[in-house]
């Protein structure tokens, strides 16, 4: 539960894993945030959406895979409020879905 929040804060704000750990958090939190947290848009290391989704697979973090597949449930819940034009998103969740599920289910 922590690492669905946390990693919201370290894409959001100027939190980094560093911080999590003077913080306290333990090794096994820090390393799903590190796994589910991407690098702003402007970052010239930033992976495209699959280059993403691929390392949270291929990683076998089931928590991880666990707290990404809600979070995508959770954007697929609110795709009906997105405008006509911005709904093609809805394709590439669904998609995303079946490759994190396909690891732990």
């Amino acid at each position: 539960m922590m690492a669905a929040v946390l990693h919201d804060v370290v894409e959001d704000c100027d939190c980094t894993l560093d911080d999590l750990r003077t913080a306290g958090f333990c090794e096994e939190v820090i390393e799903v945030v590190d796994l589910l947290s991407r690098p702003p848009k402007d970052a010239p290391n930033r992976p495209t959406h699959w280059q993403y989704i691929g390392r949270i697979c291929e990683s076998k973090n089931v928590r991880a895979v666990r707290i990404k597949i809600e979070d995508t449930k959770d954007n697929l819940s609110r795709v009906d409020e997105l405008l006509l034009e911005q709904r093609s998103i809805q394709k590439r969740y669904e998609q995303a879905m079946e490759l994190l599920c396909d690891v732990v289910f």
